[in-house]
């Protein structure tokens, strides 16, 4: 196996990646991540999860540093805020809002990095579970959002895989200025053209002058494989899906097993 000590740069996947199944940060990864950074390395969490939701998990863990969040629509440093951000405008977000609930599927969006919800159901309840922010229900949301002239970084579906199935196809043929990832056979994330993961690696890159070659990728899930492909070393951890596995360069211990700690140990400065 591959062992190169000159990675400058990691990024890490949240969920599934740095923080296990049982919805902690081991102590483990935690100090292997303040180890690298005291000896000038760089360490990044990069989510699909809103801003004020990641930002409020990080600062109870302690975490200071970067973070990239809503698939890489927004850069922020926890102690100087917001560094980059692009969000979806409001007549495209109206657009694709109407088209998705006019379908009758589960849909929500995020203005002002708040929680915008037709109506609150289990979806809701699960989301909510793990991302303690602000949340507003209109019904439909499609309407507020053209009276209120909101613009959004993301707008998630969350339903069954049957409708998912059915929407998936045609939300990429109508709206082809747009990304439409499949994270799982339940969730696809929705982000402005451009913007994946992927382009908080290019973000980092530009912020510290590091090329990507010397930027490590780690993640487990479908919205992880853009950046595990365009990173230096893309990195699957043992739990990754097999589409993630098969774009990785190498797989490594399970979230579980300190994956991040692994990572760090024996691939970066």
């Amino acid at each position: 196996m591959l062992k190169n000590k000159n990675f400058k740069i990691l990024i890490s996947d949240f969920d599934g990646t740095l923080f296990r199944t049982d919805k902690t940060v081991s102590k483990a990864n935690l100090d292997a991540i303040n180890a690298f950074k005291a000896r000038g390395g760089i360490f990044a969490v990069c989510t699909g999860r809103m801003t004020a939701g990641i930002e409020l998990v990080l600062k109870n863990l302690g975490y200071k540093g970067l973070f990239v969040s809503f698939n890489g629509a927004e850069v922020v440093d926890t102690e100087k805020g917001v560094l980059y951000s692009d969000k979806i405008k409001n007549d495209l977000l109206y657009k694709v809002t109407k088209f998705i609930e006019d379908r009758g599927v589960y849909v929500q969006a995020y203005p002002d990095n708040k929680l915008l919800i037709s109506k609150y159901n289990e979806n809701t309840e699960f989301y909510l579970s793990f991302n303690k922010v602000e949340f507003i229900v209109k019904n439909p949301i499609h309407e507020y959002i053209k009276e209120s002239g909101v613009e959004s970084a993301k707008i998630l579906i969350f339903d069954d895989p049957e409708k998912i199935d059915g929407i998936l196809g045609d939300l990429r043929g109508y709206f082809p200025e747009l990304e439409v990832v499949r994270a799982s056979d339940k969730m696809v994330e929705i982000t402005n053209k451009g913007v994946l993961k992927s382009d908080g690696i290019k973000r980092l890159s530009e912020i510290y002058n590091v090329p990507v070659s010397e930027i490590i990728a780690m993640g487990d899930a479908g919205n992880d494989v853009s950046m595990l492909r365009a990173a230096g070393l893309g990195i699957a951890v043992g739990n990754a899906s097999d589409e993630v596995k098969a774009a990785s360069d190498l797989v490594v211990p399970s979230c579980d097993e300190d994956a991040v700690k692994y990572v760090i140990e024996n691939y970066c400065i």
